[in-house]
């Protein structure tokens, strides 16, 4: 890049792409989960909207991370690559920090480590500074080497995703709770989006010990969209009900979807 093109590349960069009340943040401290649900769909779009940007500025190339064999001695890697938004609720730090030492190691292209430094001025624009000032401590922690774009957008997604068990507990109370008719113009495809959202970090929570998706959450989904005030819009859903049940039934299972 010339100076000029560096210069109006870093003003793209160092812009906001989300608005301030979209900026990637943690949930309100609230033991009734006011904001709960909202907050969370809020980052997940504001994450879709991050990570289009990021492609734009032609960065998305260092969200990629490497597997390698023995970072010390061979630039020689494993057939294990994982993208830091797909794939950050089952990566480690210490895997991240790996990625990163053997980019700093074995990869001599200049606009790898520029577009490093890239990724982490873009997310600083971008993070609500309450949760960046938390990652950034973290951050710190790491080799100097490494304490780059990659890592950080790890402890931003490793802090949005990493929810309390009281938190998930809430999560499932808030969308148990939901009602159609509380929300302005019965706006399906907003609920479609809060329960989403509320699947996806359900999902990514639970574990062997603990499956937060409960054998009846589909039957609560199938309640909520018969909340709505179009009788012929609920009937859909409890016809469907009825059917699972009577296939759940069949089978001595509670439901069935």
């Amino acid at each position: 890049m010339t100076p000029d093109q560096l210069l109006e590349y870093t003003d793209k960069v160092t812009k906001p792409v989300l608005a301030r009340k979209y900026l990637l943040r943690l949930p309100p401290s609230d033991p009734e989960g006011t904001e709960l649900l909202s907050t969370l769909s809020n980052n997940q779009q504001s994450l879709e909207t991050f990570r289009a940007h990021l492609a734009l500025l032609d960065c998305l190339d260092v969200t990629d991370v490497y597997s390698p064999i023995d970072c010390l001695n061979s630039s020689a890697l494993g057939p294990e690559c994982f993208n830091l938004f797909d794939n950050y609720a089952t990566l480690t730090k210490d895997q991240v920090i790996l990625s990163n030492k053997y980019l700093d190691t074995w990869v001599d292209e200049p606009y790898i480590q520029e577009n490093m430094s890239f990724l982490k001025m873009a997310l600083k624009a971008n993070v609500d500074p309450d949760l960046w000032n938390r990652c950034y401590e973290e951050h710190l922690s790491a080799p100097v080497e490494c304490q780059t774009g990659p890592l950080m957008l790890y402890l931003v997604l490793h802090r949005l995703q990493n929810c309390s068990e009281s938190t998930l507990n809430l999560l499932l109370i808030k969308v148990r709770n939901l009602n159609i008719k509380d929300h302005a113009g019965e706006d399906i495809d907003h609920i479609v989006r809060l329960v989403n959202t509320a699947v996806a970090l359900l999902k990514s929570s639970s574990n062997e010990d603990r499956n937060y998706i409960t054998h009846d959450f589909s039957k609560d989904l199938l309640h909520l969209f018969q909340t709505t005030s179009v009788p012929a819009f609920n009937l859909v859903f409890a016809d469907i009900e009825t059917t699972k049940q009577v296939e759940a039934d069949s089978i001595g299972s509670p439901v069935v979807v």
